[in-house]
């Protein structure tokens, strides 16, 4: 019987020129097909999202309520990675002045009404924070001493002598005796200091809210804590100069723990049309969807189209294309960049464990604002996997493949579809473009509708015919 072998296209063409000086017997020789279906249905329904899981420093402040997206809520619990050198070389205690704790927003990064005022506040931390941690998590244990506020407008921030930047800070004066404590702490015991786990015992971190407005969520990339203090130095016998100087004590690091607690209520409309039927995407903490895709059809198809003597069979592409339809909302709420696509049993499995796309049981693609859909060209290596790990090709017969395929347990073709943040880096030498991060998405608020009814799931097959 016939064997699929399923095989690069390139590996294909090889064969119809694979005799060199004799090509015009081997074109002869081969006869190639294409064959395109796209006659597949996908299904799907939103899933209610749980928590979220802490794995990115973007942080998420403010209070926002939008007519068709809903009341979102975010504040901020931290620890901090300190400094491993501080100067202290003609400096003494009565020289600090003052610290801030600073939140810095990138260029555009707030959602909502500019010129609201708002306040924020925070708090220091009772104990170091648990690991892991989600959004659903319960602050109240962990709240300490008040420490700080501060009020701002989004509009104030444009305005600042920091245009030129790219960043905006929002910041909180602390305690002067905080910020002398900082710096006895490293003067007495400099081994506070080492690392992140030694200086938990002295700041367990912090807790910062809204206490004052709503209409605006701001998007932290960094949290420091900048120490100011002026130091005196000799000129000569008869002049001294004294320099104004500050440092950064403290900061938010990949390696230390930092979380948003979010309360995501979703718009009643919203909800309505999720119980109707709709499938609603909404971030943060709002709405995933499960998504089934008719794999077994799909793999009937392949050894269907292969059934014949002396062919092989090769599978060049697998393409999806979701179409949805934008949600209109009074503060232009999008929607989200990018959609990761991922196996339903290895969702939490991706996140805790960092991981980013393999292209077989996860995939990405980011919103086209041209064609108003999400296109992930990149499954053709999920096909191909199911193939092996299943070893239909081992089959004896085409009936044998379709019973082994009906046995691949469902599982395999559900997927969670859930908005994201992805981090790349660029090689400018090589021109190449590579992943390095991807995490749920808390950057900004974020709502679409999938239209599944118009998603376009093709598999292209080629089939080269031998006929001597």
């Amino acid at each position: 019987m016939n064997k699929f072998f399923i095989l690069f296209f390139a590996a294909c063409l090889a064969l119809v020129s694979c005799t060199e000086g004799n090509t015009g017997s081997s074109i002869s020789a081969v006869h190639v097909e294409i064959y395109k279906d796209s006659s597949f249905v996908i299904t799907g329904k939103s899933l209610k999202v749980g928590k979220i899981p802490s794995r990115t420093t973007t942080q998420l402040l403010g209070k926002l309520k939008a007519e068709h997206y809903g009341e979102l809520s975010s504040e901020i619990v931290t620890q901090f990675m300190p400094a491993y050198n501080i100067d202290t070389v003609g400096v003494t205690a009565e020289q600090i002045d003052s610290a801030i704790l600073f939140l810095r927003i990138p260029n555009g990064g707030y959602f909502g009404d500019s010129i609201m005022p708002m306040r924020v506040s925070a708090y220091k931390l009772t104990k170091p924070l648990p690991s892991p941690i989600y959004s659903n998590f319960d602050v109240s244990e962990y709240k300490g001493d008040y420490i700080g506020s501060a009020s701002y407008t989004a509009s104030a921030l444009k305005l600042d002598s920091l245009e030129d930047l790219g960043y905006r800070e929002v910041g909180i004066k602390l305690p002067d005796a905080m910020a002398k404590d900082l710096f006895n702490e490293y003067k007495r015991n400099p081994s506070t200091y080492d690392n992140p786990d030694a200086f938990l015992s002295y700041l367990p971190g912090v807790y910062v809210t809204t206490s004052y407005g709503n209409g605006r969520v701001m998007s932290i990339e960094k949290t420091t804590v900048d120490v100011y203090y002026r130091k005196r130095e000799t000129i000569s016998e008869e002049k001294d100069t004294v320099y104004n100087l500050y440092s950064s004590y403290l900061g938010t690091t990949p390696e230390v723990v930092t979380n948003n607690i979010i309360t995501m209520n979703t718009a009643s409309d919203i909800a309505a049309d999720i119980e109707a039927g709709a499938v609603v995407l909404q971030a943060p903490a709002g709405y995933d969807a499960e998504i089934t895709i008719p794999g077994k059809e799909i793999l009937k198809k392949i050894v269907d189209y292969i059934e014949v003597e002396n062919v092989i069979g090769v599978l060049n592409e697998t393409y999806l294309e979701i179409p949805v339809t934008i949600i209109d909302n009074d503060y232009g709420i999008k929607p989200p960049k990018y959609l990761l696509f991922v196996k339903e049993d290895k969702l939490d499995e991706f996140f805790e464990e960092k991981k980013i796309n393999d292209d077989i049981s996860s995939f990405y693609a980011a919103y086209s604002s041209s064609s108003r859909a999400y296109i992930f060209s990149e499954m053709r290596r999920y096909i191909l996997d199911l193939f092996d790990r299943y070893n239909i090709e081992d089959a004896n017969s085409m009936d044998e493949m379709r019973r082994i395929i009906d046995n691949i347990p469902e599982e395999e073709f559900r997927f969670i579809a859930t908005p994201v943040n992805i981090e790349t880096e660029t090689d400018n030498y090589y021109g190449t473009t590579t992943v390095t991060r991807i995490t749920p998405d808390i950057t900004a608020p974020s709502i679409v509708k999938l239209d599944l009814n118009k998603a376009k799931l093709r598999i292209t097959l080629s089939r080269q015919r031998v006929l001597f």
